[in-house]
């Protein structure tokens, strides 16, 4: 009996039943986040339905689940970045399409930079400059954009990029690399593409390689290279434009005959229409000439200051201009087509053979700027005269007021200091004598 009520109540007796444990999934259309090869990754869909993933951060011991607190915030802070699509300003809300860096490059930033303003006559960003972003992009840029897109770029991927780049670049480079990143991203900023620029808080992690020192010539230098191009009348013209008045290449080659003045403001027409005044023979620094072959305007409204005209100057010119035939206008470095010369053919072909059979060094035609400032002021003591002379932003306000329209005295003395050392080395055989014993050599 006791057996039987045994049974009876084993019988009576149901399973116990297991307990539902539902997972906490994130609701529909806030993505999902994933591990993938250590790293935390956001899988999502954008505004055309197509499932993208991003990575969020590292796995440790702060971001340890995919539920966890601190992994949870930076999904939702970045679903919500990416979600939050920009516009395109037209007032219904229509989110712009996201695109590859590499399309937005040449199908928007590329255009907007050659388009010319009618109102200025010039494209937003100079034909030189231009150039220049194209090859850091060539160079460094579009193998690391690859197919990526402009929203899913991240502060860590520049960073990261940047970092690598130290191992083989220097700093100046980089600088370079990041700015036109900064530029390509603050574009697509402005023109509605993304919601943040990645690239302003990205950095180098660690020091960078110093860059290599500049270059400059002396006052013995450049007179020793003057008489090595005794052959060259042209170009040594070019190289005193160079070593005394420090004019960049790109201002020497957009010189004019018309250009120069050999009287006082009051008998200039350029001094009269732009109010300057000098009284002295003097030059006008109009336009400059790129790599291309285009005119453009000068670097900044203060490169238009007028220079007075050196001796050492005024002789090689005169010499020049009368091998041209005593021309009073057109280019003063003229090819055969009428346009101006390409200045590096002359480099190529004649200034650095001469200066190498010599046996002098050659330190690029931009090393004359450098040495122009650097003899005035060890001439003058003056540092605002070489800066008067390179024609750059004046360093203060009151500055800007007192030298907005007249050729300072600081400049003028400093010239002739110039002209007395010129003349005074010129006076020692052996400054010249030496640049002749080299080439015989």
């Amino acid at each position: 009996m006791t057996d039987q009520a045994a049974v009876t109540d084993s019988k009576d007796i149901q399973p116990k039943s297991r307990k539902k444990y539902k997972r906490n999934r994130r609701p529909r259309g806030e993505g999902s986040v994933r591990l993938k090869n250590g790293s935390w990754h956001l899988e999502y869909k954008d505004a055309e339905g197509n499932r993208k993933s991003v990575k969020l951060c590292d796995k440790d011991d702060l971001h340890f689940s995919a539920t966890c607190p601190a992994v949870r915030e930076l999904a939702d802070k970045k679903l919500k970045e990416l979600t939050a699509a920009p516009t395109n300003g037209n007032g219904n809300g229509t989110p712009k399409p996201d695109m590859r860096v590499v399309d937005f490059w040449e199908n928007v930033y590329c255009p907007w930079a050659s388009e010319i303003n009618p109102k200025v006559g010039e494209p937003n960003l100079r034909p030189s400059t231009l150039e220049g972003y194209k090859q850091i992009w060539s160079l460094h840029l579009r193998e690391h954009f690859g197919n990526g897109m402009l929203r899913e770029y991240e502060t860590q991927t520049a960073t990261e990029f940047l970092t690598s780049l130290a191992k083989t670049q220097g700093r100046n480079t980089i600088h370079h690399v990041r700015s036109l990143m900064s530029g390509i991203f603050s574009h697509a900023l402005a023109r509605g593409y993304v919601s943040k620029n990645p690239i302003k808080d990205a950095g180098v992690l660690g020091k960078t390689a110093r860059p290599a020192k500049t270059g400059h010539y002396s006052l013995r230098e450049s007179l020793s290279i003057l008489a090595a191009l005794a052959d060259y009348p042209e170009c040594q013209l070019v190289m005193s434009l160079s070593f005394f008045w420090g004019l960049r290449p790109s201002e020497i080659r957009g010189l004019k005959w018309q250009d120069f003045s050999y009287g006082s403001s009051e008998n200039c027409a350029v001094c009269r229409e732009d109010d300057w005044d000098i009284e002295v023979a003097h030059v006008h620094i109009r336009r400059a000439i790129d790599k291309q072959g285009n005119e453009t305007g000068l670097k900044t409204d203060e490169a238009e200051q007028p220079l007075p005209l050196m001796i050492p100057i005024a002789m090689p010119l005169q010499i020049w201009r009368e091998q041209c035939g005593n021309p009073s206008e057109g280019w003063l470095f003229e090819n055969k087509n009428g346009n101006p010369v390409d200045l590096r053919d002359w480099v190529r072909t004649k200034i650095r053979p001469a200066v190498i059979a010599h046996k002098l060094k050659w330190k690029t035609l931009y090393s004359g700027r450098r040495g122009a400032a650097t003899l005035l002021l060890q001439l003058s003591g003056n540092a605002l005269a070489s800066q008067q002379l390179l024609r750059h932003k004046p360093g203060s306000a009151v500055t800007a007021r007192h030298y907005l329209k007249a050729v300072p005295e600081a400049l003028l003395a400093g010239t002739k200091l110039v002209e007395d050392a010129v003349s005074k080395a010129l006076s020692e055989p052996k400054t010249l004598e030496a640049a002749a014993t080299n080439g015989k050599e």
